[in-house]
């Protein structure tokens, strides 16, 4: 996925979903179906663009690439334990949701590409195995295979930043940068839950600020990955 990972990576990250979907795409089509992007995201909309991490990432202000996968689902589809939590403002909701991201077959190339050529004794400490994935909570400076930090979380989202190692510029501007909102909100008249994955990518280093950090081809990878990841999120919290 671009906006996930380096474009020296993105073959390698996106054969999965963006292979899946040209090779079979009707098959594709009905895997990840349900999955849309929100037009409406935008800095006017969404309060991630003013969070203080991303500000710090981007001091010259250039343009970046953003979106929003979502996944609409219905209270009576999602497991009982993890909707009687978040009802009662509970974080097991939005943790299942990650845990499924990151630990089900979505990420599985990615990760085990990040184990081969960056795995090392300085960042063994990294979550790096599926059912640890799958098991943790997801707070404040957890680490996923070298790749991802969580900068921030809430009962109901968690913020990821990726791109490069956490351990490259941890408070500064990065050539290829990513942030990642993972969230789960509830609408208790209607009766869903609607689960997003919210990408924002931008280039901190570079004086273009009218160059957008992905384009045409790319921006169809991403958007595939995208829709996989969600896939594999919310089913991991339904019933």
């Amino acid at each position: 996925m671009a906006s996930f990972f380096s474009r020296a990576r993105l073959a390698a990250f996106s054969r999965v979903a963006a292979g899946t979907a040209v090779a079979a795409p009707a098959v594709f089509h009905l895997w990840t179906r349900q999955c849309a992007f929100d037009e409406s995201f935008s800095p006017a909309t969404d309060p991630i663009f003013q969070h203080p991490f991303l500000k710090k990432a981007n001091p010259k202000n250039n343009s970046y690439f953003h979106d929003c996968c979502y996944r609409t689902v219905p209270f009576d589809r999602i497991r009982p334990d993890l909707l009687e939590d978040a009802l009662s403002g509970g974080s097991k909701l939005v943790e299942t949701y990650s845990a499924g991201v990151w630990g089900r077959y979505a990420f599985v190339p990615q990760r085990k590409i990040m184990e081969k050529v960056r795995k090392s004794e300085s960042n063994a400490g990294d979550i790096w195995d599926k059912e640890e994935l799958l098991r943790t909570t997801y707070p404040a400076g957890t680490i996923i295979a070298d790749d991802f930090i969580v900068l921030d979380k809430s009962t109901n989202c968690i913020i990821l930043r990726g791109g490069e190692s956490p351990r490259v510029a941890p408070g500064g501007p990065r050539d290829m940068d990513t942030y990642i909102t993972l969230t789960a909100e509830l609408d208790r008249d209607a009766r869903v839950a609607k689960f997003k994955l919210k990408s924002v990518v931008l280039n901190g280093m570079s004086d273009g600020k009218g160059l957008l950090p992905l384009g045409g081809p790319e921006v169809f990878l991403h958007q595939q990955y995208a829709k996989l990841l969600v896939t594999a999120g919310v089913d991991h919290c339904t019933a």
